[in-house]
């Protein structure tokens, strides 16, 4: 479905700016005339009260005239300023629906008792002698109106009736309260009725509202039927103008363009990319032809050449098959002859009327050699049958110490023969783990054998088995002080026929099948193997087994 065009986003647009701008206006005449509503209401209450106590304080500086008659004679007659301010308050009340009244919390007159508001603002008035008034908006019997409350203090004149000795009774008959000037004895509390000004704000709203809505239609109407001319139509005809070109139709007009504008100008640009357009296009026509020529027939020779591949495909997979049978027979047919020799040497080397010093380092020799080329026929033998598809894996249960053990006798003789150390300690608390003993056997001693045949006579070789009982894993280290492997060669240490660039590495020889078969056999078990080595300073392969056989896949996780 089509989304939205220019002409309808730029009515959305000015849509919600009309809105946007009416509810900004809308909240600030609100805001607006409630601050002139409080102001106007602050003011007269003000003044309500400035009257208020105007004739209470003329009554209380006019006692005098109003005790003592002509001849100088006093005769109180009960008109004090409360009763003067009571009955203003009660005429004015009855004339008008304001409330004026004198309120306090404990009053004389039972008349005068503050109701809740009137409470809370004696309160204020007490707690901050600084505070002038104290107003708001609330109800009052049902009717919503604005409550103006002032403080009325004691002075002076005050004192004759409410200062003096607490208890002591004043010229009414009440008992003084025994107060000083200053002290808070009462408010002015002025009660405004707010519908009347409320109906006249929200006329006032309303009108301002419709008269802004008004003028701010007007001007997006004007904006919008502009846009449509000077900016969306013209934009419509280039679109069916690109339209036109979209179909192949080149000679498309455009016009009707009044004034010479952006729009013009892009039409123009519009006009004269048309006109490159067609030319490439016509030039495209030709080069496609050729090109479709020239990619059908390297299409053919792409076929003919797949086929030659195909071929040699076949070719080299055959090869690599007769290779790994005739590495598996002539390892085999090897190895048979070897471990006989390797026996009659053991014989001879039990035979006293043979011994002597030559005899016996050449039998050593003899043995030594033999158990070297039994290791590399053996490493021939299983890469074959690797790569065959051959090779057996069994799991059983195995003691890993005799495993160790039966490679030492083996390694024992290679080692004394080279005249190295071999260190090897097995921890007690290596359990039994589930392996192939054979696979975990020519694992050991192709690690053993690497490090006897790169470390120099006089060093030694370490062989640490240890076990992670977190993790459930048999370690086996060995680490040799022979000249190491560079950081370079260890990338590639533990693939086939990988046997390092440096002339100590050539000068020792190996068919670099040793390590490739340790790493395959660690993954075999879903182990890990792992190096660490600096050049003169020697080496230190780690792997890492499950106790218990996992895939390589599970042991990661």
């Amino acid at each position: 479905m089509r989304g939205f065009g220019l002409r309808q986003k730029i009515a959305l647009a000015l849509i919600a700016i009309v809105i946007g701008a009416l509810g900004v206006n809308l909240a600030w005449n609100i805001n607006a005339q409630q601050q002139r509503m409080t102001a106007e209401l602050v003011e007269k209450a003000y003044i309500l009260n400035e009257e208020m106590m105007s004739a209470w304080e003329f009554v209380s500086n006019n006692q005098d005239l109003i005790n003592y008659d002509s001849e100088g004679k006093y005769e109180f007659k009960r008109l004090h300023c409360s009763l003067v301010g009571m009955s203003i308050g009660n005429i004015f009340n009855r004339r008008t629906d304001y409330v004026i009244r004198f309120a306090s919390p404990s009053p004389r007159n039972p008349l005068n008792m503050a109701d809740a508001h009137e409470v809370a603002a004696f309160d204020a008035f007490e707690q901050d002698t600084d505070l002038a008034e104290f107003l708001g908006f609330a109800q009052y019997k049902g009717s919503d109106v604005f409550r103006y409350i002032a403080p009325m203090r004691v002075d002076d004149s005050c004192l004759e009736c409410h200062g003096g000795h607490r208890g002591e009774t004043d010229i009414l008959g009440y008992a003084k309260e025994g107060m000083r000037t200053g002290d808070l004895y009462g408010t002015v509390s002025i009660t405004m009725p707010t519908k009347v000004l409320k109906e006249n704000m929200n006329t006032y709203i309303v009108r301002e509202t419709l008269l802004a809505a008004l003028i701010l239609i007007a001007c997006v109407g004007v904006i919008y039927i502009l846009l449509t001319r000077w900016v969306t139509r013209p934009l419509a005809k280039l679109q069916t103008a690109a339209g036109e070109i979209a179909q192949g139709r080149w000679d498309g007009a455009i016009d009707g363009f009044r004034s010479k504008d952006e729009i013009y100008d892009l039409a123009s640009d519009f006009v004269h990319m048309s006109e490159q357009l067609k030319a490439v296009y016509d030039t495209l026509e030709n080069q496609v032809e050729s090109r479709t020529e020239a990619l059908s027939n390297a299409n053919l020779l792409l076929e003919q050449q797949s086929d030659i591949l195909q071929k040699v495909n076949q070719r080299l997979v055959e090869e690599n098959r007769f290779k790994s049978d005739f590495l598996s027979i002539v390892s085999h047919e090897l190895r048979t002859p070897l471990t006989a020799i390797i026996a009659f040497v053991a014989q001879l080397q039990k035979t006293e009327e043979l011994s002597s010093p030559r005899t016996d380092r050449l039998l050593r020799e003899l043995n030594t050699s033999s158990q070297v080329l039994l290791g590399k026929i053996n490493n021939f033998l299983e890469t074959a049958r690797l790569d065959a598809g051959k090779a057996e894996f069994s799991i059983e249960t195995v003691d890993l110490g005799d495993v160790v053990a039966a490679v030492e006798d083996m390694m024992r003789p290679i080692a004394d023969n080279g005249k190295v150390a071999l260190a090897i300690h097995i921890d007690s608390e290596v359990p039994l783990l589930e392996a192939d003993p054979d696979k975990l056997r020519s694992m050991i001693e192709n690690l053993i054998g690497n490090a006897l045949k790169f470390t120099e006579e006089g060093d030694e070789v370490q062989v640490r088995v240890s076990y992670d009982a977190v993790h459930e894993t048999v370690r086996i280290d060995v680490e040799d002080s022979g000249i190491g492997i560079s950081a370079e060669d260890q990338e590639a240490i533990f693939e086939r026929f990988a046997r390092g660039d440096s002339p100590a590495s050539q000068k020792h020889g190996g068919a670099g099948l040793g390590l490739s078969l340790v790493k395959e056999y660690t993954e075999m078990h879903g182990g890990e193997v792992s190096l660490s080595s600096t050049i003169g300073q020697g080496s230190a392969f780690s792997v890492t087994l499950p106790r218990e056989y996992r895939t390589r896949r599970e042991f990661r996780q």
